[in-house]
């Protein structure tokens, strides 16, 4: 195994769990394992302890022995002849020319980010042993061990001494409204015993970072704002700051394309060190605080964590040699001392010790021959008691009795019943294959989103396309509304859209239906709206900014059925979906991932909803609200568990208990092995076209000179004999022994691993191919082909 195999292990079976940004370690061929200690020593020391202890072991342990000579994420410190650095969660000492180092902790604790005091005496680090991060202070050689903050919550990292040696200067994180969390920077007496007191602001400074000090001024990072994922590092995300600590002023040093972070300051106060980026390449530079001039000492830094959250720095610390005339550094496995002229001189370590590991737990799994769908979208009832809902892509109905049918051949969402129950409304999706060169060609007709009738097993398709989502009825059955998706989202999601066009199609004479659009939504932090028309007006749940980083406001909206005449009824703050029922009288949200509803008066207008009778009717979850025909009864989903409730029986305001819901599983399965499948799936169909007019799937026939061949998936396709479209259609679903075949696309948009079948996929996933036989594709790397849509 390779030292940085074993690095990797070693740093994932520690007892603690050394992510984000933390260092593991690279041994070399020398490790040996050590006998693995009895798991019912581990059980009764667990059992012996009321809290937990991160210094003692938890369950099935072992140790293993060994040497390590290249580390990761490696911060230093250096003073006099001496350097300090982390390895693997401890602590080392060794001569700054390298050689055996000295483990100055040694136990299960992570220990991290050492920094010697002015005098060279003490060293204070960052250390978990108390549960959570803290500073800790200890002697060089380990001993005199004390803890300098004392946190509940808060996580204290990046220890910097102030000149005097009495302080240092902490990071101070803390969670408001996202966990990502928020960070300041603080002053701490080095003896501990008070909390310390804040230099800089969570609402000017979110994330300030590392920081270094003269004592007069204080140099740290700071990112452009609250972290968002979706930054260019390259652009710059971070400055260098700087902070008088006499007139509280902050002003910018460096700032630009690449970032400036990890400030490191010279002995002399008078030459800044830092890290940026120029693309790909992580530099250090230097900048003459006095001229202000840059210059990159090196590029050969390893990846940073500049785009990252950098809960412990944009970089390991570095370190100035005592004399300014370089620095000392951790990139590419090992410490580097580097000159103020570029030359780098390596600087070996061997650190030998012994470490206990936790066992990881694995639970074998058995692949069932079936399998069961996990959650349900769009539950909707209609008038005669049957039930349609969309699961794994597709669309499909229960009957009264209980019988699971599907009633799509290709993908189905948002289904909505008229109200008499005879119609059923939904919609599909179905990719538009790539074009088979780099001029784009015009889409395939078929492709795209569209809204569909279905009365028994008569299916109409009506004249509106786009990303259409959430049709409803009229109360007369005879219009219908729907949403319609800008297209400009690269988001999977049909409820991700920015906003949606208002769609109405009439039905006129001959059954023909005419659309027009009548407005628009305005939504924003949930999923697409579900309208509803009660009377002549159209209801639907809209989004309203509120405080920053606050979740946004529901306000119930309608308009009548030319989309004019716009009313704002109901406020709901923090709910994310919204119902109101089929009679008006009550509506229904979920707030809180929790299912509630309310009375609503007539001709409601400006209300708030909290100010009317409401109360909450679930205490796990409760998704997807819909109301029955005839407004009493509500459902609602709890992944695939379909929850009844007889509003009419709920007191409101909360002066009951709430009687229980009715609860139904939804038993949905497949068969994971589609051999036994006779014929071609239906969903293979759907996807690579419709049979011609005339033309029969077993049919062989000659066609603009080419013979024509049964398509093995439904369809038919040109196979000119030798030709490259026989050879790619050969290769693609009649693999040679021992050749990859290429696999179907539904692994990007729903294929189950390891279960053998492929489920429909999810909207614009290229999720369309359907299930294919067991064993035709093989656990193989492959290549995107081109206008194939493969992975």
């Amino acid at each position: 195994m390779t030292s940085t195999a074993l690095l990797l292990f070693f740093a994932a079976a520690q007892a603690h769990d050394p992510i984000d940004d933390r260092g593991g370690a690279a041994p070399t061929p020398e490790a040996e394992t050590v006998a693995e200690a009895p798991a019912k020593d581990a059980e009764e020391a667990d059992a012996a302890e009321v809290d937990w202890d991160v210094l003692v072991p938890h369950g099935a342990h072992h140790s293993a022995r060994f040497t390590l000579t290249e580390g990761t994420w490696m911060s230093v410190s250096v003073s006099g002849d001496r350097l300090v650095f982390d390895l693997l969660g401890d602590l080392w000492s060794m001569p700054l020319s390298g050689g055996k180092a000295d483990r100055l902790t040694a136990d299960a604790a992570w220990d991290s980010e050492p920094r010697f005091s002015p005098d060279g005496r003490r060293i204070a680090f960052v250390s978990d042993r108390d549960g959570n991060e803290q500073i800790w202070v200890m002697d060089r050689d380990g001993r005199n061990l004390h803890k300098v903050t004392d946190e509940d919550e808060a996580r204290v990292t990046d220890p910097v001494w102030d000149p005097t040696g009495d302080w240092l200067i902490v990071r101070r994180r803390t969670v408001d409204t996202r966990s990502i969390g928020v960070t300041e920077l603080w002053r701490v007496h080095v003896d501990g015993g008070t909390p310390g007191f804040a230099l800089t602001s969570l609402d000017e400074h979110p994330h300030a970072g590392e920081s270094t000090t003269d004592g007069r001024f204080v140099y740290f990072s700071n990112r452009h704002g609250r972290f968002n994922y979706d930054e260019n590092p390259v652009a710059g995300l971070w400055d260098v700051q700087r902070l008088d600590l006499q007139t509280n002023e902050v002003r910018t040093v460096v700032h630009g394309a690449g970032s400036a972070s990890r400030p490191k300051l010279s002995p002399d106060g008078k030459t800044l060190a830092f890290v940026s980026r120029d693309r790909s390449h992580t530099l250090l530079e230097l900048m003459d605080l006095a001229t202000g001039r840059r210059r990159t000492l090196s590029q050969d830094l390893d990846h940073d964590q500049l785009e990252g959250f950098a809960l412990h720095g944009t970089y390991p610390d570095i370190s100035w040699l005592p004399d300014g005339s370089g620095l000392v550094l951790w990139a590419r496995g090992q410490l580097w001392k580097l000159g103020l002229d570029g030359t780098e001189t390596a600087i070996p370590f061997e650190a030998t010790g012994s470490w206990d590991f936790h066992d990881v737990q694995r639970w074998k799994r058995t692949i069932p021959d079936t399998v069961q769908a996990r959650v349900i979208r769009w539950p909707v009832r209609s008038k005669d008691g049957r039930l349609a809902f969309s699961a794994m892509g597709r669309l499909w109905t229960q009957d009264p009795g209980g019988e699971i049918a599907p009633a799509s051949s290709g993908t189905g969402y948002s289904p909505a019943f008229s109200p008499d129950g005879k119609r059923l409304a939904w919609t599909s999706w179905t990719d538009c294959p790539a074009p088979d060169t780099a001029v784009s060609a015009a889409p395939a007709p078929d492709c795209g989103g569209r809204l569909h009738l279905s009365q028994g097993k008569k299916q109409e398709t009506l004249p509106v396309e786009g990303l259409l989502i959430n049709p409803a009825w009229s109360p007369d059955g005879k219009t219908l509304v729907v949403l319609r998706g800008v297209g400009g989202s690269s988001s999977p999601d049909l409820g991700s859209q920015p906003w949606y066009e208002l769609v109405r199609l009439t039905e006129g004479k001959k059954g023909r239906w005419d659309s027009v659009v009548i407005g628009s939504t305005d939504i924003d932090q949930f999923r697409a709206p579900r309208p509803t028309i009660v009377g002549d007006r159209i209801y639907w749940a809209e989004s309203r900014p509120t405080e920053p980083r606050r979740p946004g406001k529901a306000v119930l909206v309608s308009v009548d059925l030319d989309g004019d005449d716009k009313i704002e009824h109901l406020s709901l703050g923090g709910a994310q979906e919204v119902r109101l029922s089929p009679t008006g009288k009550r509506v229904a949200f979920k707030r809180g991932h929790q299912a509630w509803v309310a009375d609503v008066p007539p001709q409601m207008r400006d209300l708030d909803v909290d100010a009317l009778p409401h109360r909450k009717l679930t205490e796990q979850v409760g998704d997807w609200l819909e109301w029955s025909p005839d407004g009493r009864e509500l459902s609602w989903m709890a992944g695939n568990t379909l929850n009844r409730l007889v509003v009419d029986a709920v007191t409101l305001p909360e002066k009951a208990e709430a009687p229980k819901p009715q609860q139904e599983e939804l038993k949905l399965s497949l068969s994971a092995d589609a051999r036994r499948q006779p014929g071609p799936h239906p969903r293979h169909r759907a996807h690579h076209g419709a049979r011609r007019p005339g033309r029969r799937g077993g049919a062989r026939r000659r066609h603009g000179g080419h013979r024509r061949r049964p398509h093995p998936l439904g369809g038919q396709r040109a196979a000119p004999g030798g030709g490259a479209d026989h050879r790619r259609h050969r290769q693609d679903h009649h693999p040679r022994p021992g050749r990859c075949a290429r696999p179907p696309a539904l692994q990007r948009g729903g294929r189950l691993a390891g279960a053998g079948v492929a489920l429909p996929g999810e909207p614009r996933l290229r999720g369309h191919h359907g299930a294919r036989p067991l064993g035709q594709h093989r656990s193989c790397v492959h290549a995107k082909r081109k206008g194939r849509g493969w992975l």
